[in-house]
């Protein structure tokens, strides 16, 4: 290369243009001497590489309801399922109000009628729940009680007030609130029902005590089912009224006074047995100790369908057009904006993160993370959906 850049010198120098190829010849060994040594270098030791800096990347996904089929002339008014594929709903047919259940195998996909039908006579179903994966309830709006031991065949079993609410803490033994002013308790199933315990609160205005009665509006149980609240409004107090159990519902202990908490809409859902939320009116209140105490949240509950459903750290509450919900066990509440074509009714969530929504105008939707580039008929992207999807670490 010395060589090389010596003549090139002497060339130049007669054209007389020296120093800028002199110069050029520099430059050139440099260039020759760096790339030479690398080059013998790099077959003895490996180049020194520098990390790339960390760079936030979402995962290729987005979250969705996914529109499922069912018949557009029903009101859906309740859903339950037992896993991600299994479940049921219920309601009531327009114009003749026919009540009718039906089960799913396929995540909604395609129903099978188990009870009413198109003629009329059954009355509308309310309300299901579900204690296992074949014993179930319904509900109806005349106040009788069907219930169903193989997730198939239901037969009516007792009756209820109308239009109110049960839970079961076992096959045998459940709880009655709404429609009759008070709790009721069924130990054999739901054929036979008793008064259960008197909801009766102590206060103080102004260091004034005060007593006075309190009417039931909403019930729930923790999934291990000894631990529970019951959840009753105050009305003179202006205040919710929290009773609260640790032994399935064999005694009741008055744990809190909400004031300003209008219990009227309530809706009572626990995660586990530490973790609960009370929503009721236009108010979220979570529980971390199994209901002993409540703390009002930052939570915007939708305005409609004024009910709140938990599973692990998932948290739900649904609208017509509006989506609120948690995945750090009510740490944070985000909410984002929908767009269901009807009237949501009800809603669940599963352990697993799926979840249904279901409404008028036989509205079915189910919740799913999909690619990006995913379609689907009548589907409802959730907006910023990466938040609502947990990154891979």
């Amino acid at each position: 290369m010395h060589r090389l850049c010596e003549a090139g010198a002497r060339l130049t120098a007669r054209g007389g243009r020296w120093r800028w190829r002199r110069l050029g010849c520099v430059l050139a060994t440099a260039i020759a001497v760096f790339f030479g040594d690398a080059a013998s270098s790099a077959q003895t030791r490996k180049p020194h590489l520098h990390p790339a800096p960390p760079v936030i990347r979402h995962p290729p996904v987005k979250a969705i309801f996914e529109a499922m089929s069912y018949d557009r002339g029903a009101n859906i008014s309740d859903v339950v399922f037992a896993d991600d594929e299994t479940g049921w709903i219920c309601g009531g047919r327009s114009p003749s109000g026919s009540g009718f259940i039906a089960a799913t195998h396929d995540g909604g996909r395609t129903w099978v009628r188990q009870a009413g039908g198109e003629e009329p006579g059954m009355p509308s179903c309310e309300r299901l729940f579900f204690a296992d994966a074949t014993t179930g309830w319904a509900t109806q709006s005349d106040g009788s009680l069907l219930r169903t031991t193989d997730g198939v065949q239901w037969t009516r079993i007792g009756r209820v007030a109308p239009h109110s609410r049960v839970v079961f803490t076992s096959p045998e033994r459940g709880f009655g609130v709404g429609g009759w002013g008070d709790v009721h308790v069924t130990t054999d199933g739901g054929r036979t029902w008793q008064d259960g315990p008197v909801c009766h609160i102590a206060y103080a205005v102004d260091g004034v005590p005060h007593e006075e009665s309190c009417e039931p509006a909403a019930i729930g149980f923790a999934p291990d089912g000894t631990t529970g609240c019951l959840v009753a409004a105050v009305e003179r107090a202006g205040a919710a009224a929290v009773m609260r159990t640790s032994d399935a519902g064999v005694t009741w202990t008055p744990v809190a006074l909400l004031p300003g908490v209008d219990a009227r809409a309530a809706s009572v859902a626990f995660a586990d047995s530490l973790t609960g939320y009370l929503r009721a009116g236009g108010a979220l209140l979570m529980t971390s100790d199994g209901g002993v105490t409540w703390q009002m949240t930052d939570a915007k509950p939708p305005a409609d369908a004024p009910a709140v459903a938990a599973a692990g750290a998932v948290g739900w509450m649904v609208g017509t057009r509006q989506f609120t919900y948690t995945l750090d066990n009510g740490t944070r509440w985000t909410t984002r904006a929908t767009a269901f074509p009807a009237r949501v009714n009800a809603f669940t969530v599963l352990r697993s993160g799926t979840g249904y929504v279901v409404g008028s105008a036989g509205l079915v939707y189910r919740y799913r993370v999909v690619p990006f580039d995913y379609r689907s008929p009548r589907m409802i992207a959730i907006p910023a959906a990466t938040t609502f999807v947990p990154s891979e670490s």
